[in-house]
């Protein structure tokens, strides 16, 4: 992986923990003073992040402030959602393993949300369609950029 796309990667890195834009969300970076947030664009990234993978999955969201601070930024090894992904990927032949405390963004895939930040009001909790606006011009869309980047010089 090149230089150059590590380095804007950390850049949309340190913007997404800067954001406040969304009304009704917690960046992860103010949740319990940052403790639990991590140098990747979401907490879903921790899981799988390899930057540089041939598939990227975008979930919706992913999930609740409560979730993510009793959980400590990481999702647990039996999340009902990872749990389908983990099986719809074997279906295909992708193998991943399954979410630990010690993941660090590595895998062989690249996990994201349109919605980065954390809702309040249980995991299924409503999503509002300015959040998917304003994560999506600001994050996803960059996000993607950067890691089809390798796929566009190809």
């Amino acid at each position: 992986m090149s230089g150059d796309r590590l380095a804007s990667y950390h850049v949309l890195v340190d913007k997404r923990k800067a954001c406040g834009v969304c009304n009704g969300l917690t960046n992860p970076s103010a949740c319990a003073n940052g403790s639990y947030d991590s140098d990747h664009i979401g907490p879903w990234t921790l899981w799988q992040g390899k930057l540089d993978a041939e598939l990227m999955i975008v979930g919706q969201d992913w999930g609740d402030r409560d979730y993510f601070v009793k959980n400590r930024g990481r999702d647990l090894a039996d999340n009902p959602t990872n749990n389908t992904l983990h099986g719809l990927l074997a279906s295909i032949g992708i193998d991943i393993e399954k979410p630990t405390l010690l993941d660090s963004g590595g895998g062989a895939i690249f996990l994201t949300n349109a919605v980065l930040c954390l809702k309040n009001g249980g995991m299924q909790g409503p999503a509002d369609s300015t959040w998917f606006a304003n994560c999506g011009s600001r994050f996803l869309r960059p996000t993607i950029e950067i890691s089809a980047r390798k796929l566009l010089l190809r």
